[in-house]
């Protein structure tokens, strides 16, 4: 593993925080909202943010196709993404997915403790900002949730949901690993494939993520076909034993190495530990009411309602989760309910016993 890496221990969980932000046209379409997901249906843009934070923290790591015959142990990936806010916002300038700033400066909630994911229009390529195991200003931008929605919503009869998932949602994925640290394996950050001659070139800090020309040179590769030289072979490839299957390759698969584990926990433990939602979980915090944009809310011992409530302006004892709300109480130690209502189709949660490990 690289020598960079400071101790951790990736057994732990660690939950990472997440803001995600709907980038609409002017006039309101182009995007999820904040009641439908601009086709008519009211699966919104809170549901598709639920959704795909499920979706990334409950995928397990798979067994790695390369470096051919290692015994590399398959450990449990152990990084969640808590979803801190959902925000909305319209703008033709800002809706096409562009590589510069201008919507992070202009949007950008909490960027010192929260990461920022940016759902737009067409544009450049989805990207992440940074790899720097540092910056506590990080974000991703992508194009990919309202294009391959859109395409499975005109598709619906001849397309499977599981795929709009698979690849939308593995993207987004990917880029948050992007933001953890992680570099591409054996092709460029910004490019095409790394070249099978050069053994300086797509170093990604990993010794047990082999480049292209360390598998020419030191494993004999040469594919099994002119098509397949190197085993950067492209989405959908992730299956052939030649192929790399890394979550930070583009075949679609999600395999990650113990070094790219121990990379990610350690910048989580250390220079990126100001994202990390056990950094909340501090003093009491007494909750009188739940409402958008905020999804979750953090303490070390949390009240939910109660008299107390009187006490602040246009609050009632009764704090009320709407039929359309989502929240969720995070806590280190406990969570006390006073008074609560909880309406028909709203969705309430509480985690305890979360801390800094």
């Amino acid at each position: 593993m690289s020598s960079e890496l400071i101790d951790t221990d990736i057994s732990l969980e660690k939950f990472v925080r997440v803001n995600i932000h709907f980038i609409q046209k002017s006039d309101g379409t182009g995007n999820f909202t904040e009641t439908s997901d601009g086709f008519g249906n009211d699966f919104n843009g809170y549901n598709v943010s639920m959704e795909m934070l499920h979706w990334i923290n409950t995928k397990d790591n798979q067994t790695l196709n390369i470096p051919p015959d290692h015994s590399l142990i398959k450990y449990p990936i152990n990084i969640k993404f808590v979803l801190d806010a959902v925000y909305f916002h319209q703008s033709d300038e800002l809706y096409p997915n562009s590589f510069n700033s201008n919507c992070n400066d202009t949007y950008s909630t909490n960027s010192s403790e929260v990461m920022q994911c940016y759902m737009r229009g067409d544009g450049v390529s989805d990207h992440a900002n940074n790899i720097s195991s540092t910056s506590l200003n990080k974000y991703i931008s992508l194009k990919q949730l309202v294009n391959r929605y859109s395409s499975w919503i005109n598709n619906m009869e001849n397309d499977n949901y599981s795929w709009f998932q698979h690849s939308t949602y593995g993207t987004t994925q990917h880029e948050l690993y992007h933001l953890l640290t992680l570099s591409h394996t054996v092709r460029y950050n910004s490019g095409p494939p790394c070249p099978t001659d050069d053994s300086s070139a797509c170093n990604d800090g990993c010794d047990d993520t082999p480049t292209p020309f360390e598998m020419v040179n030191d494993y004999n590769f040469t594919g099994n076909s002119t098509s397949i030289s190197e085993p950067f072979c492209g989405w959908g490839n992730g299956n052939v034993h030649w192929c790399s299957n890394n979550r930070m390759d583009y075949s679609g698969s999600g395999a990650l190495s113990p070094c790219q584990l121990e990379r990610m926990h350690s910048s989580i433990d250390n220079g990126l530990d100001a994202f990390r939602l056990c950094k909340r979980l501090n003093g009491t915090n007494q909750l009188c009411s739940f409402s958008f944009p905020q999804i979750s809310y953090y303490g070390s011992i949390v009240t939910i309602g109660g008299a107390n409530c009187l006490d602040i302006p246009s609050s009632t004892d009764t704090p009320i989760v709407n039929s359309s709300n989502i929240s969720q109480v995070f806590a280190s130690q406990e969570v006390e309910i006073n008074e609560l209502e909880v309406k028909q189709g709203g969705y309430f949660e509480i985690f305890t016993s979360y801390s800094c490990n």
